[in-house]
């Protein structure tokens, strides 16, 4: 890790994640997957400077791997109970990713801008193989509707689970419940272009639902007593 510039040396930023005024320290490796930079280095999060210096005191967003595909891949809910088997199946996909070792606790995050806004993306693989390079997403379905969802939505997290890493290889397996087995292996290779519009239009979607959230909380107040 080696400092380039003189100028970005003496500077002093303070760091929107520990608030901490601090010199930024280049990295030409990158801390949890966010690439060469400038960092903090108290919390090793990227950091922008001078000229950008602004966006760093731009609202943030904070935007999980899981809910870009859910964004993407479902409909929105507004029921807060989930049916009976929706969450018996939940349930027991959780049993199945302690059995098979998808136990992974490691959570990486990467800065990236989305049009005029800075966007913290945050992830936590099923599993990581760091000797072979390999990150992989494991999901559960129980009938063929389900299924497609599933695939779809696995994709875009192992896309964006090699985003964070740097890792290129991923590959998603997807267990079927009813015959209680493994219906599908697949490889993913790394495509970023495809995670960022992924991540746009999941954005966009986040808005909309924020925005359709803040006038039903409206009218529903125009039942209080």
């Amino acid at each position: 890790m080696a400092v380039r510039n003189k100028d970005l040396r003496e500077h002093k930023i303070r760091c929107p994640y520990c608030q901490t005024k601090v010199k930024l320290v280049y990295s030409s490796h990158g801390f949890k997957g966010q690439g060469a930079g400038w960092y903090c280095p108290k919390c090793f999060h990227q950091l922008f400077f001078k000229k950008r210096r602004k966006e760093v005191n731009m609202r943030m967003r904070k935007m999980s791997i899981s809910e870009i595909s859910s964004l993407v891949v479902y409909e929105p809910r507004l029921n807060v109970f989930l049916p009976d088997n929706v969450r018996k199946a939940i349930e027991k996909g959780k049993f199945l990713h302690l059995k098979y070792g998808f136990t992974n606790a490691q959570t990486f995050s990467r800065i990236q801008k989305v049009n005029d806004e800075l966007i913290e993306i945050v992830g936590t693989p099923d599993k990581i193989e760091k000797d072979k390079g390999i990150v992989t997403e494991f999901k559960t379905f129980t009938s063929q509707e389900s299924y497609l969802q599933i695939v779809k939505s696995a994709t875009i997290q192992i896309l964006g689970y090699e985003f964070l890493t740097g890792l290129e290889k991923g590959q998603i397996i997807i267990f079927d419940l009813n015959a209680n087995k493994v219906k599908e292996t697949r490889e993913i290779p790394y495509d970023q272009e495809l995670f960022l519009n992924y991540l746009s239009l999941a954005l966009e979607l986040k808005k909309l639902t924020e925005q359709f959230l803040a006038e039903y909380k409206a009218i529903q107040k125009k039942g209080d007593i």
